[in-house]
């Protein structure tokens, strides 16, 4: 999977709401949640952990993914790591690195399978600050990448095995709402095959095809479900 996008993922509404709240808030460095050598590489500041208002916002940004369809069908999360509310200002950058493969939580150990990005600046807020991500590699070994500038509010949900980065911002401010999801299907092929089963079928569906001719295709769907949701 190279990545799928949630646009307007939160409302305009909310996305200022949280700007504002973040606006005030207490910033420190991010190298303080890195582990081993993504420490050097990391330069930005987070919300700190212990802030009252983390806990505030993680409940909103969760509860607007819990209402969010695609991402339901597309992660088919079993747990969220909470929020980190991430700010780039002019200079800063987090260079290559892999995210943890588990993180720990409240909730005990939580396997990182996606990764979730929530652009909460305007892409013209600010120039750098793309989120690329090597997505494979070419004939000639040089890695392909992809790079992603949302518009505020928009979410962008990619597999946390691949090597990322923060490219250097050079003007404004970038915020960002970061999270990851153990999902349900460990397997990345295999939640891919469960998640374009689900978005095929609710297409033929508002396409108007009957149910009943949809009906062996559900019985599929639920025997690979049986068979990968752990």
């Amino acid at each position: 999977m190279t990545g799928t996008w949630l646009r307007g993922l939160l409302l305009p509404a909310t996305v200022s709401e949280v700007r504002q709240a973040l606006a005030t808030a207490r910033f420190v460095s991010g190298r303080q949640t890195a582990h081993g050598a993504a420490r050097a590489a990391k330069d930005n500041l987070q919300l700190a952990a212990d802030d009252p208002l983390a806990r505030e916002l993680n409940a909103r940004l969760a509860a607007a993914l819990s209402a969010s369809d695609l991402f339901r069908t597309v992660a088919m999360p079993r747990v969220l790591v909470p929020f980190t509310f991430a700010r780039y200002d002019p200079g800063m950058t987090y260079g290559d690195h892999v995210d943890l493969p588990v993180m720990g939580t409240s909730l005990g150990p939580v396997r990182t399978d996606l990764s979730l990005t929530i652009f909460l600046s305007d892409p013209s807020d600010y120039d750098g600050g793309e989120l690329s991500i090597d997505v494979g590699h070419g004939l000639d070994g040089v890695p392909a990448t992809t790079r992603i500038k949302g518009a505020a509010g928009d979410g962008y949900l990619y597999s946390a095995a691949h090597t990322h980065r923060v490219m250097p911002v050079s003007r404004g401010q970038r915020l960002v709402a970061l999270t990851w999801a153990q999902s349900l299907v460990a397997d990345a092929e295999e939640r891919e095959i469960l998640a374009a089963l689900a978005l095929t079928l609710g297409t033929l569906a508002s396409e108007g095809v009957p149910e009943a001719s949809l009906l062996p295709l559900r019985a599929i769907q639920n025997r690979l479900s049986r068979r990968w949701v752990r």
